[in-house]
């Protein structure tokens, strides 16, 4: 049985502070269903997100290991670090965990959540990696790339097909891929896979077993790891404007209408 007592979410930006959800109580027997119903704005899905976090949180196959029901998020952003330790030997690095979720979930909510994280810390870094779950990463990866206007330093996400933990991991050669972006101060929100670096609104998931998962869509890569190191694609770096500051958009609509044809 799962229990939840007194579960209550807010959010709030400079404006104002909105109450989503506030003292729910709730009983899940085992084996049963349970149905959520109620207003639009009404709070059901950040209740489903809060069941499904409790039942089964994720943070991406990067950060998984193997457990009993599958891969299970067990590992840290300091315990990624952990695995790269020679990383720490060429760069100073600070690691944060802002998100635990399973990337199939993400909303318009994560996606706020990361560029706010980004924008609180981009003045005090060279750039920034994030680690982020295949499925939706170019989704992110994308809608990054307009809230954050005027990027003159890298934002660079990355991921993996296989745990870290596994010998036969990805996770690593993704990682340094990323590191290498930043630095060599390539610009503007990126995907780093399987030694290419993709522009954020140009990335697609293409394969869900090969390593080579993404692929560029009508636009050349940012740059690509050879022998000899990265190479950097200057016809297609877009660097920003350093005389204009980074702008942070993000007022999103969650209001989306699918039609199919």
């Amino acid at each position: 049985m799962l229990e939840l007592k007194n579960v209550s979410f807010e959010v709030s930006d400079e404006k104002a502070q909105k109450e989503i959800i506030r003292g729910i109580n709730l009983k899940i027997d085992d084996n049963k269903f349970v149905v959520i119903t109620g207003p639009n704005g009404g709070g059901k899905t950040t209740l489903a997100k809060a069941i499904m976090g409790l039942v089964r949180p994720t943070g991406g196959t990067i950060a998984s290991r193997r457990g009993d029901q599958g891969l299970e998020p067990q590992i840290s952003a300091r315990g990624l670090l952990e695995y790269m330790s020679d990383l720490r030997a060429h760069y100073h690095i600070d690691a944060r965990d802002i998100l635990n979720l399973d990337s199939s979930n993400i909303q318009a909510e994560e996606w706020q959540t990361i560029a706010r994280a980004v924008m609180e810390n981009l003045d005090a870094y060279d750039g920034i990696v994030i680690t982020h779950g295949t499925d939706t990463m170019a989704y992110t990866a994308s809608v990054l790339s307009y809230m954050l206007q005027n990027l003159t330093k890298p934002v660079v996400l990355t991921g993996s097909q296989m745990p870290i933990d596994n010998l036969l991991t990805d996770a690593r050669n993704n990682l340094y891929t990323a590191f290498s972006a930043v630095d060599c101060r390539i610009p503007g929100v990126s995907i780093a896979f399987d030694h290419k670096l993709i522009r954020g609104c140009r990335a697609v998931k293409v394969r869900t077993m090969g390593f080579e998962a993404f692929e560029s869509v009508n636009a050349p890569y940012l740059g690509e790891v050879f022998a000899n190191g990265i190479h950097r694609n200057e016809s297609a770096i877009r660097p920003g404007d350093p005389s204009r500051p980074t702008r942070l958009l993000d007022r999103l609509c969650p209001d989306v209408f699918l039609l199919k044809l």
